[in-house]
């Protein structure tokens, strides 16, 4: 994994540990318009999925 890959990845696990509910759309969205970071959503979500953080908890 590349190394802005890691630092992406790094961002959603500590987000979604934070935030328990918070699913792609708002941690995408926190990431862009909080942190200000100007990541490909594509390229984010396929990060997103390869953690394994889009399956449902129930």
């Amino acid at each position: 994994m590349p190394l802005e890959d890691e630092a992406i990845a790094e961002w959603l696990i500590q987000l979604t540990e934070q935030y328990s509910d918070c699913g792609f759309g708002l941690c995408f969205a926190y990431l862009r318009n909080v942190k200000g970071f100007s990541w490909n959503h594509k390229r984010v979500y396929r990060i997103y999925c390869e953690l394994a953080l889009n399956l449902r908890v129930k």
